[in-house]
């Protein structure tokens, strides 16, 4: 089961995973839109920083605006606000 995501400095997040399982980390803007996949799949129990210079999954910078950081591990989700600034 996962602790907290949360933006620990420019662009990384911090995950804390208890068990040895899959998870998920998806970076969605404010409209909803899927904009970068950062990892779908098995991980170690951890603490985990994935970084995110903003980025979209093809390559492209996004603009600056509000994102949203979900990360989930089995049944549970998590959902953070994060505020990407050029």
């Amino acid at each position: 089961m996962p602790h907290t995501s949360r933006v620990i400095s420019e662009g990384a997040i911090l995950l804390r995973q208890l068990g040895y399982g899959v998870i998920s980390l998806r970076l969605f803007d404010a409209h909803g839109r899927l904009v970068r996949t950062r990892h779908d799949g098995y991980a170690p129990a951890e603490i985990h920083r994935v970084r995110w210079s903003g980025e979209d999954d093809e390559g492209p910078l996004v603009a600056s605006g509000v994102y949203y950081a979900v990360f989930g591990s089995g049944e549970v989700r998590q959902t953070r606000r994060l505020v990407l600034l050029k």
